[in-house]
C-alpha cells in the first residue's frame, strides 16, 4: 500500500495459493488427488489479521487477510505472514508472503519543514509526500545546520523517486550527491507527477566522519496544464491551458524541439531456430530468432538512436529476449544497444541496421515481422509561444510574462517552425519532440524555477510546401535600337571591364586597367575597379619582382581613386531621380533607373572605402556621406565600416 485511501482505513484482502505438485508427469495424477495441505498461520505485526489455520488440496484457494493501517504513523511499515504444516511446524515455514504499508505524512500546505537531523553512520532520514493538487515540481532543501567555524565539508547524498505502475524505477527518479559547508543551503528541484507518493531520502555519504547536521524541508511549485502532453496538428497550433493550484506564479511559456524521429519499416526478416546447447532452456525446447532488417539515408554525419518502442525500456520482465540492435555503414559495424537503446555515431551516407529478437515460442515473433524501428537525433527547432490564437495565426508578438494568481488560468498557443528552419533531410511523416516549460525563471528564487524537464511537446512533419514560380513585376523595356557595330562596342568593353575586375588587386591589373582606360575614360565601372584594386593594395601590398619597385598605395592614393568616381556623379540630379516614384511601365525612365542605380552603388562603394582609410573629422565627413546614400540592403557590405565607427 502506497499511499491513497486503504492507508487511512482497515481493509479486506483475498490471498490465494496453489500447489505446485511437480513437473514429473509419471504419476502426477495420483499425487495431485493425494495431496493435502494443513497450515497454521501467523504474522508478526498487530495491524494484521489472519486465520489461524488453512487447509488446501489439488485446487487453488484462497483466505482472507485483514489490514488495518488506520493507527499507523507516517512512514514504513513491513510485515510478514507465514505458514507452517500444523502437523510438523518444525519443519518451517512452507510459505509467506510480505505486506508493505508506506503511509505518507499529511499534507500541510505547499510548502513543509522536517526539522534538523543528526545523521550517525549509515542513518537515513527517509519522508513519504503526496503531491498536492497542481504541483508540477518541488523544491527540496537541504542545510548544513553545523555551527560556523568548522572549515570542513559534508557530502550528503538525496535521492527521489515516485513509483508508477509500469514505469521503471529510474524513469521517476533523482539522486543528487550535495557537498555543503556549515551554514549552507543547497536546492534540488525535482520533476513529481500526480497520484503517486513521493520518497525523499536523506543521509550522508557512507565514508563522512565526524559530526553531520542537516534539515531538510520541500516547497510544492509548478502551474498545472490541461493536458501533460502538447500536441501541434498539422496546418495548425497547440493549445494548453494552464493553471495555478499552489499559489501565485509567473508564466512565460517557453518550447524548443530537441529530438527528430523518422520510422521505419523493416525492408527484409528471417526466422532461424538455435542449434547450439546455449539456445536451449530447461524444458529442453529451443529458442527462435528473429532478425530484422532497415535501412535510412542519413544526409548528414551525427548521432543516431534507433528504438524499437514496443520492446524497449523492458528486461527482465520482458516477454522477449536479446533485443540487440547493429547499425552497420557499408560492412563496417558502427555500434551495438541493447533494450536501453544508446547513441550511435553514424556518418553520411546509407546505414543498414539488424535488429534481432528472441523467444522459445515461433509463433510469438510473427507479430514482429512488420516491426516499427524509430530513428532519433538530435536537432533545434523553435516553438513560438503566444497568447491568443489571433497572434498566432498572424505571427503577432509573443507571449509576454504574466503573474497568475491562485485558481486563475491562462491560455497558450504553440507555433511550429518554419519548413526552412527543419533539420536538413526532415520529411513529411517525420515526427519533431521537444519541452516545453510554462514558468519564468526568477534569479530571485531558489531552485531551478521552473520544472525540469519540463512537459513534452510534439509535432508531426506536414508535406513540403510547393516551390512556386516567383511573379517578376511588369517592367517595360524600349526598343533595342543599337546598330550590330554599337552593340559590338558595348560587348568588347564589358569584357574589357569583366577582365580587368578578375584581376584586382594582382600585378596584371595595372596593364588590363591602362589599356581600357585609353578607350573608356569615363566609364564609372571601369574606374571603379581603379578604386578598388588601390584599396585593396593599400591593405595588401604587391610585392616587387625582379628588384621592380613594391606597389603600397597610402590612404591619400585610396581617397584619391575613389574621389575620382565620386566627382563623375552627379549628386543633385541622383537625388532627384530616386526622390521620385517612378511609373514600372515607362521604358525610358527604366533604363535610366538602371544608369542611376549603378551610380549609387558606386557612390555607396566608394564612400565606405573612403571611411576605412579616413579617421578624425574626415571620417566623419564622409561617414555622414555615405549614411545619406547607403539603403537597407547595403548593410552587409558596410559593416567593417559600422564597426570602426562603434570602436571609435
Amino acid at each position: 500500500f502506497r499511499g491513497g485511501d486503504d492507508c487511512d482505513s482497515k481493509t479486506n484482502h483475498n490471498v490465494w495459493v496453489q500447489a505446485e505438485i511437480g513437473h514429473n508427469k509419471e504419476g502426477f495424477e495420483e499425487r495431485r488427488k493425494e495431496f493435502e495441505g494443513q497450515f497454521s498461520l501467523s504474522c508478526d505485526a498487530p495491524w494484521v489479521q489472519v486465520p489461524d489455520f488453512f487447509q488446501i488440496c489439488f485446487d487453488e484457494r484462497s483466505f482472507s487477510v485483514s489490514v488495518d493501517c488506520a493507527g499507523l504513523k507516517p512512514g514504513l511499515h513491513c510485515a510478514r505472514v507465514v505458514a507452517k504444516w500444523s502437523q510438523r511446524p518444525e519443519l518451517g515455514v512452507q510459505f509467506s508472503f510480505p505486506i508493505t504499508v508506506v503511509k505518507p505524512e499529511p499534507a500541510d500546505g505547499a510548502a513543509m519543514d522536517f526539522g534538523q537531523t543528526n545523521f550517525a553512520p549509515g542513518e537515513k532520514r527517509r519522508v513519504f509526500l503526496p503531491p498536492p493538487p497542481g504541483a508540477t515540481w518541488v523544491d527540496i532543501a537541504v542545510e548544513d545546520r553545523r555551527p560556523a567555524g568548522d572549515d570542513t565539508t559534508r557530502l550528503m547524498v538525496l535521492h527521489v523517486v515516485q513509483m508508477l505502475d509500469g514505469d521503471a524505477f529510474r524513469d521517476n527518479e533523482a539522486k543528487h550527491y550535495l557537498r555543503t559547508s556549515p551554514r549552507e543551503r543547497i536546492v534540488k528541484s525535482v520533476p513529481v507527477r500526480p497520484g503517486a507518493v513521493l520518497e525523499i531520502c536523506l543521509a550522508r555519504y557512507w565514508s563522512v566522519q565526524g559530526l553531520t547536521e542537516a534539515s531538510l524541508g520541500v516547497s510544492w511549485r509548478g502551474v498545472k496544464p490541461e493536458s501533460s502532453e502538447v500536441g501541434i496538428p498539422q496546418g495548425g497550433f497547440g493549445k494548453s491551458v494552464v493553471t495555478s493550484f499552489l499559489g501565485t506564479e509567473t508564466v512565460q511559456p517557453s518550447a524548443k524541439f530537441g529530438a527528430w524521429e523518422t520510422t521505419l519499416r523493416p525492408s527484409s526478416f528471417s526466422v532461424t531456430a538455435g542449434k547450439s546447447e546455449y539456445d536451449a532452456v530447461i524444458d529442453g525446447s529451443g529458442v527462435y530468432s528473429l532478425v530484422l532488417e532497415y535501412e535510412i539515408k542519413f544526409e548528414e554525419a551525427g548521432d543516431a538512436t534507433f528504438k524499437a518502442k514496443g520492446l524497449n525500456g523492458h528486461l527482465y520482465e520482458s516477454e522477449f529476449e536479446s533485443q540487440m540492435c547493429m547499425a552497420y555503414h557499408g560492412k563496417k559495424l558502427l555500434g551495438t544497444s541493447d533494450a536501453f537503446a544508446d547513441k550511435i555515431k553514424c556518418p553520411k551516407g546509407t546505414i543498414s541496421v539488424r535488429f534481432l529478437v528472441r523467444h522459445k515460442d515461433e509463433t510469438a515473433l510473427d507479430g514482429l515481422k512488420d516491426m516499427l524501428l524509430v530513428v532519433s537525433r538530435d536537432c533545434s527547432a523553435p516553438v513560438d509561444c503566444y497568447s491568443d490564437f489571433g497572434s498566432a495565426s498572424k505571427g503577432g508578438d509573443k507571449f509576454k510574462r504574466k503573474q497568475l494568481k491562485k485558481g486563475k488560468s491562462c491560455v497558450v498557443f504553440f507555433a511550429p517552425p518554419a519548413h526552412d528552419k527543419l533539420p536538413k533531410g526532415c520529411k513529411e511523416g517525420d515526427v519533431l519532440r521537444g519541452s516545453v516549460t510554462y514558468e519564468w525563471q526568477s534569479g530571485t528564487r531558489e531552485g531551478e524555477g521552473k520544472r525540469p524537464g519540463g512537459f513534452p511537446i510534439t509535432w508531426t512533419v506536414p508535406p513540403k510546401p510547393t516551390k512556386k514560380d516567383e511573379v517578376k513585376p511588369f517592367t517595360a523595356s524600349p526598343p533595342d535600337k543599337r546598330t550590330a557595330l554599337e552593340k559590338m562596342a558595348e560587348d568588347l568593353r564589358d569584357w574589357k571591364v569583366s577582365r580587368a575586375s578578375k584581376s584586382v588587386g594582382t600585378k596584371d591589373f595595372k596593364s588590363l586597367y591602362d589599356d581600357a582606360l585609353s578607350s573608356y575614360p569615363d566609364w564609372l565601372p571601369l574606374l571603379l575597379l581603379n578604386a578598388k584594386h588601390t584599396h585593396a593594395c593599400h591593405a595588401t601590398p604587391l610585392k616587387g619582382e625582379d628588384g621592380g619597385e613594391d606597389y603600397e598605395p597610402t590612404a591619400e592614393d585610396v581617397v584619391k581613386a575613389c574621389d575620382s568616381v565620386i566627382e563623375r556623379v552627379d549628386e543633385e540630379a541622383l537625388a532627384k531621380f530616386l526622390g521620385v516614384k517612378h511609373d514600372a511601365k515607362d521604358a525610358e525612365r527604366n533604363e535610366e533607373k538602371k544608369v542611376r542605380d549603378r551610380e549609387r552603388s558606386a557612390l555607396v562603394d566608394c564612400l565606405g572605402r573612403k571611411c576605412l582609410v579616413l579617421s578624425g573629422p574626415a571620417f566623419d565627413a564622409a561617414y555622414r556621406s555615405l549614411h545619406k546614400w547607403s539603403k537597407k540592403s547595403d548593410e552587409g557590405k558596410l559593416s567593417a565600416v559600422e564597426l570602426k565607427r562603434a570602436e571609435a
